[in-house]
């Protein structure tokens, strides 16, 4: 359920497809490297942000949920009951038309982890890396595009909400 650790495995389903076995711990390693780097970087950008809106209790708060969802999806292991905590400081600072995400992400949640305590991603660890994979990388070019676009990616997810949602 590691975003980088399903990365991390595509790459190693590729390479053992291309026949190196031998690189699939390397590439798990490397890409769970990157993942922490990168997890990093946001939470240094996160703290600067926080910090310079310190007079706006909502902002920082957000900023809170968002710095431990990235921790939840940016390390190299997470269990899906990882992400309740995000979720409960995000629904604190939500608006009213992010609620549904907000509910949709915790259903979904509750569907990660059987009955019987044995995790869907543990059985399904071959297609839940290529979904998961896949769209980390489909993400990561998206946001890589809006970058070099000049847009921002936290300026694109409140964008329209005016200086009172900020």
């Amino acid at each position: 359920t590691s975003p980088p650790t399903a990365v991390g495995m595509l790459l190693g389903y590729v390479l053992r497809v291309l026949g190196r076995p031998e690189a699939v711990g390397t590439a798990v390693a490397g890409a769970r490297a990157v993942g922490v780097a990168v997890l990093a970087a946001v939470l240094l950008a996160l703290l600067h942000r926080a910090v310079g809106g310190m007079g706006e209790v909502r902002s920082v708060v957000r900023r809170c949920g968002l710095a431990l969802a990235a921790v939840v999806v940016l390390s190299p292991v997470a269990y899906p009951w990882y992400a309740l905590a995000p979720l409960a400081v995000l629904a604190v600072t939500a608006d009213a038309r992010h609620y549904r995400w907000l509910a949709v992400a915790g259903c979904v949640l509750t569907l990660l982890v059987l009955p019987n305590g044995v995790g869907v991603a543990g059985l399904t660890k071959f297609p839940g890396a290529l979904v998961v994979g896949s769209g980390a990388v489909a993400l990561a070019s998206v946001m890589v595009r809006r970058t070099r676009a000049g847009e921002a990616p936290a300026e694109s997810a409140t964008r329209g909400r005016g200086p009172a949602g900020r």
